[in-house]
């Protein structure tokens, strides 16, 4: 007795094991923490839960001996710097030496602030009124993301809470006399708060009164909900709100009724008071006190910082942007900015027009965030085209490595194979060594540009179809693999 199978089932068999070996070799994605997690820290020194190699970290830096990534003087942005670095390298899912993570807790300020560089942290306090919102905000971003320093951002929170004007706004420096609310202080602190995983809504001045600076120009129908010195600059933060007139007055008192974190950032975008190809846009609105009643010009380089946490984002991107009127309106103003400017941002007041590589980079990092994956993947290419150019054009480049790892990674891009150029390895060569690298790019699924999410519902369908074939040929091998007898 002899068993055969007939050709009808080999062939069958043939098929399935073909779909199979197509379905294993379909690329997949690895499963998404929560949107906005970034789960616990490993502890310094230790191997991240991807595999790793030591030959991938082979040509990293071996820093200027105190964890301080770049090489030039940090006394004007190394906290700022060495925060991007920290975030950049965390997109890559590459873990830092201890000593650079040590670095920048150490120049935390006694208070909890953080100013731009502490030359002495540990033996001498910091001056009075020196702390600043934007490097307390980049370090409570970069220390959140690594996760495993919850007492330092709980410290800094504390600052920024203490330091909220009574208009809802931040200064760069608010412990500094004559300090007012500031668009950019503003727009840092309202990532900082995501990232420690607060909502700017619920985020208001403490009790006091104030002057402030209110404005009549927000997207949004205006509503005065401040008390003690003035109404606050009217906003709407709702789905569904259409571009209106914002309210007017001065500072607001503190206390319940005083404007929210995200309103008064949002006090600072252009509303129906404009022409229509600026509505949308941030503005420095300093210059009201100058000229009362007259909405000031749009500002790109503002815009572009400032769009990313009007739409509830901060670094490294997490998710998608909030659906909400002011969101979509600052990145309709950005990527029309970005078209007439041939794919990037120049320099304002510049003649002949130089570009403006920071600005340009935030604008990829805002409308990646917002939806626009193919408005920011076009001024990415003109990015990475430049990039060489931009790293040369300043004294440390540190920070422009930074933000192009940090574009590439949110734009889908190999930030190793970047521009001609190995824009990570560069990175690396600015610091010490990190601590674990993985063996190959690994990006978050919650990151993952549209297309990676397309990538990754195809292959779920594979795997679906495959089952199905599976279960509908089983009966048939079965039939068509009966022994005959001879």
């Amino acid at each position: 007795m002899v068993k055969t199978v007939r050709p009808r089932a080999a062939a069958l068999a043939a098929a399935v094991g073909a779909m199979g070996a197509l379905a294993l070799a379909t690329p997949s994605t690895a499963p998404a923490a929560p949107a906005g997690s970034t789960g616990p820290a490993a502890p310094a020194g230790a191997a991240p839960a991807d595999a790793t190699s030591s030959a991938a970290t082979a040509g990293a830096g071996t820093g200027t001996g105190t964890g301080l990534y770049g090489l030039a003087s940090p006394d004007q942005d190394g906290v700022e710097r060495q925060s991007l670095a920290l975030l950049a390298l965390d997109s890559q899912h590459i873990t830092p030496s201890a000593s650079a993570v040590r670095w920048l807790t150490a120049q935390q300020c006694e208070n909890g602030g953080w100013t731009a560089y502490r030359p002495e942290p540990g033996t001498a306090a910091c001056p009075a009124g020196v702390e600043s919102t934007t490097a307390t905000a980049a370090a409570i971003q970069a220390l959140s993301a690594l996760g495993g320093h919850q007492h330092a951002v709980d410290q800094a929170v504390d600052w920024l809470r203490r330091t909220q004007a009574a208009d809802g706004t931040w200064a760069d420096l608010p412990d500094a006399p004559h300090a007012h609310g500031a668009a950019a202080a503003t727009a840092a602190a309202n990532s900082a708060l995501r990232a420690a995983r607060l909502d700017p809504r619920q985020v208001r001045p403490v009790l006091g009164t104030g002057t402030g600076i209110g404005v009549g120009v927000g997207v949004g129908t205006g509503t005065e909900t401040g008390t003690g010195g003035g109404s606050s600059g009217g906003s709407s933060s709702s789905p569904s709100a259409t571009a209106g007139d914002g309210g007017e007055g001065g500072g607001a008192g503190g206390g319940g009724n005083a404007p929210n974190a995200y309103d008064a950032l949002h006090s600072f975008q252009l509303g129906t008071t404009v022409p229509s190809s600026q509505r949308g846009a941030f503005a420095d609105l300093s210059t009201l006190r100058s000229s009362p009643g007259h909405a000031p010009p749009p500002d790109d380089a503002l815009t572009a910082r400032a769009a990313l946490p009007i739409g509830g984002g901060y670094l490294p991107l997490t998710g998608r942007a909030e659906n909400t009127a002011p969101a979509a309106y600052a990145a309709s103003y950005l990527s029309t900015r970005i078209r007439a400017g041939g794919e990037h941002l120049d320099l304002p007041g510049s003649s002949p027009a130089q570009p403006d590589y920071a600005s340009t980079a935030y604008a990829v990092l805002s409308l990646a965030h917002a939806g626009r994956p193919a408005d920011a993947r076009d001024a990415m290419d003109w990015l990475a085209s430049h990039a060489d150019d931009w790293t040369s054009s300043t004294a440390d480049p540190t920070s422009a490595l930074s933000l192009l790892v940090l574009t590439a990674d949110a734009t889908d891009l190999n930030p190793r194979d970047l521009g001609g150029g190995d824009r990570l390895a560069a990175l690396l060569a600015q610091g010490p060594r990190p601590a674990a690298t993985p063996s190959a790019p690994v990006r978050p699924a919650e990151t993952a540009s549209p297309r990676r999410a397309e990538d990754s519902v195809s292959t779920l369908w594979w795997i679906v179809g495959l089952a199905a074939t599976a279960a509908i040929a089983a009966p048939l091998l079965r039939r068509y693999s009966r022994p005959r007898r001879h």
